[in-house]
């Protein structure tokens, strides 16, 4: 995979930006989004909140091999994208842009990018997550499941069938 610099993206309104400690509200909120906790009671949901930002937190930013990138559109950062890549593969650990960004083209641009530079994509997304969907548009497929996640996998024309 190229350097994220030379990544061309299909629209000049987002693009991608390093991430640093300022980036750091973002990120929870979108662990925190995505938790759905919705009508769990008060001291549990902030238990379960610092729990869940504590492992991700953990698998993500304490991870020397994954490369996070803030997502930005119009100069609004609402957005992350962590990987960890080798020469053709890239393996997405995390993507994630804020609900009030969703369903604008962002998050396909995203993974077009992805896809233009790779041989093939791997990823885990929770079973019952509308964000299938739009793996599944991308052309992404089914591997298996643990009951909890559901392994996707995307080959370019390229890509050996392995992997």
């Amino acid at each position: 995979m190229q350097e994220e610099s030379e990544i061309e993206f299909d629209s000049p309104l987002w693009s991608f930006d390093s991430f640093g400690e300022n980036d750091l509200p973002l990120a929870k909120s979108l662990v925190f989004e995505r938790a759905n906790l919705n009508g769990v009671p008060e001291p549990v949901l902030s238990q379960l909140l610092q729990t869940q930002w504590a492992g991700w937190s953990r698998s993500v930013l304490d991870a020397d091999d994954v490369m996070t990138r803030v997502i930005v559109l119009e100069h609004q950062r609402i957005g992350l994208l962590c990987l960890r890549s080798s020469k053709h593969k890239v393996r997405i650990h995390d993507f994630a842009i804020l609900a009030r960004f969703q369903n604008q083209g962002v998050g396909r641009a995203v993974l077009g990018a992805l896809q233009r530079e790779s041989d093939c994509i791997e990823l885990r997304v929770q079973v019952g997550s509308r964000a299938r969907r739009l793996y599944e548009r991308a052309g992404f497929v089914f591997v298996s499941t643990d009951g909890l996640d559901d392994e996707m996998i995307w080959r370019g024309r390229n890509a050996e069938s392995g992997c």
